[in-house]
């Protein structure tokens, strides 16, 4: 029985990276296909339609060029010789149209939209043409605007040889009929995360079954979808709770690295806007998006700023509406087959609507870092800075610090020695090649002195009971 199993799971596995391996060459031949095109237009002296090109496809010329002895015209060519050798005739690349308005393959424009003109050969080809990178500033026009962004994996342009990248996926490019959807479309895609955060499970100290969860919520269904179908769906919502500095936001972070899923990093200025109706609208964009590029994760931090209780009288309409909208959407997600699944992080829990609280299916405390956990990143932060420290005896003397206050920590500590060899040194002259000195452990305890826990205790309790009370974490 057993041994079925695991025949099973590696039959499961093979079949996963065996689509992910068609996943990438299907997109390496779209990329080569949009290079080729590029470049093609550029000889011709395409200008405007070559950069018009690169901006939505994120294929910039300065980080893809085409291959020796490789262009359009001679792959045209030589298909044509061949196809001439193989079948005995020429092939047809393109063929009139019997009507106006062009024939079944024909692209057509929207009613409304412009026409981009090509400018020939009037124009150098040594132009400099401006490169859309993905931090870039330039928006499509109103009426020319296109959801785009990089899935999470995708090689940013720009970034240094040797960094690492991430998993290399095109995003789909999709339109919408109205001048209002584009733009709204627009807006919620400036929150597909671009760059990669470059931070990993190991990263993380401890926090194992917060880990375990958004495994099981998100890479696990990729990699098996067969086995997580009916009562064992992925899980569509886990709330993170706990003190801040804890790490909440960096589980969100190595999500976006390790993941194969498009990230959307959602705040609240991103769905809440001044104008009657339009956060409804956003809201709905949002989840909209989330499932055309699925498998999609979308991260929503300090969801309490948006998700508090409906039971205040003084509460807003607006903000009513705004909150029914957005568990609606939630609501969508339990019955849709789409692998798209919402992370939220909160500090105060306790102030969530209870309806958001549903539909988040797991609620995790993310509590103070235990003494093993303050050992591990005081060890990683001090490597090869540090002579002979006790990292034990350093980390029991920071009980009740968050991990963003043991990181203070050691940043204090580690500043110490290079504030001392600075102030031995003409600062106004060029400084020496000399190593900063290692930190001690006389170091370390004057740092203790200036840095203290930003947590309160007492508001520790208050997490351990509301979890206790209210959280849904995994069976031991």
């Amino acid at each position: 029985m057993k041994s079925a199993t695991r025949e099973s799971l590696l039959r499961q596995m093979a079949d996963s990276q065996a689509r992910d391996q068609k996943d990438k060459e299907a997109d390496e031949r779209k990329r080569s296909a949009l290079v080729l095109i590029v470049h093609f237009l550029l000889e011709q002296g395409f200008l405007d339609s070559a950069q018009r090109l690169q901006i939505e496809s994120n294929v910039p010329v300065s980080k893809f060029a085409v291959a020796d002895n490789i262009d359009l015209l001679t792959i045209i060519t030589q298909f044509a010789e061949f196809h001439e050798f193989k079948f005995g005739k020429r092939p047809k690349f393109y063929k009139k149209c019997d009507r106006e308005g062009g024939g079944s393959g024909a692209v057509t424009a929207r009613p409304g939209q412009k026409h981009v003109t090509p400018k020939g050969r009037s124009r150098p080809i040594q132009e400099k043409v401006p490169v859309a990178s993905a931090s870039s500033q330039e928006e499509p026009s109103p009426d020319q605007v296109f959801v785009q962004g990089i899935a999470l994996g995708t090689l940013v342009p720009g970034k240094a040889e040797g960094a690492p990248s991430h998993y290399e996926r095109l995003l789909k490019p999709i339109t919408f009929p109205t001048d209002d959807q584009r733009e709204l479309a627009a807006l919620i895609s400036k929150d597909i995360y671009q760059e990669n955060p470059n931070v990993h499970w190991d990263d993380i100290a401890e926090l194992t079954p917060a880990k375990t969860l958004l495994k099981e919520a998100i890479v696990l269904p990729i990699l098996f979808p067969e086995m997580f179908t009916g009562l064992l769906a992925p899980w569509k919502g886990i709330l993170l709770h706990g003190p801040p500095g804890v790490g909440k936001t960096l589980l969100a972070r190595a999500v976006a690295t390790e993941c194969k899923t498009t990230f959307f990093n959602v705040s609240v200025s991103s769905i809440i806007s001044k104008w009657r109706g339009d956060s409804e609208k956003l809201v709905r964009m949002l989840f909209e998006l989330a499932r055309h590029h699925a498998p999609s994760t979308i991260f929503i931090d300090e969801i309490d700023s948006i998700m508090s209780s409906r039971s205040a009288q003084s509460e807003h309409e607006a903000s009513r509406r705004m909150k029914t909208e957005l568990l609606i959407q939630m609501d969508g997600l339990a019955t849709s087959s789409s692998l798209v699944f919402v992370l939220a992080a909160s500090n105060v829990p306790w102030d969530l609507d209870v309806a958001m609280l549903r539909r988040l299916e797991k609620r995790i405390l993310v509590p103070l870092p235990n003494h093993k956990a303050r050992a591990t990143i005081i060890s990683k932060h001090l490597e090869g800075r540090a002579g002979q420290l006790d990292v034990h005896d350093i980390a029991k003397k920071t009980e009740g610090f968050s991990g963003a206050d043991v990181t203070a920590l050691c940043k204090e500590a580690a500043m110490r020695p290079l504030r001392r060899m600075l102030a031995s040194l003409d600062v106004t002259r060029d400084l020496p090649c000399t190593p900063v000195p290692l930190v001690t452990d006389d170091d370390v305890n004057a740092a203790l002195q200036s840095i203290r826990p930003t947590s309160d205790p007492k508001l520790a309790a208050a997490y351990d009971q509301w979890q206790r009370q209210h959280g849904s974490s995994i069976s031991g």
